[in-house]
């Protein structure tokens, strides 16, 4: 996961990120969502990066 990066971030560092912006139980609830939209085939990118979004805004 270090070696993924989303624009300049790694993935690493946006974990720590969300995790200080919303609170390890939120991420949790997150994750779960993403792995429900990716066994029901939908766009988990899309889902992720409205949350993103999200946080840049807030």
């Amino acid at each position: 996961m270090k070696s993924t990066y989303v624009g300049e971030y790694t993935a690493e560092e946006i974990s720590e990120m969300l995790i200080e912006s919303l609170g390890a139980e939120e991420v949790k609830r997150v994750v779960q969502d993403i792995e429900i939209i990716n066994r029901r085939g939908g766009n988990t990118v899309t889902y992720f990066m409205h949350i993103l979004e999200g946080l840049k805004a807030a």
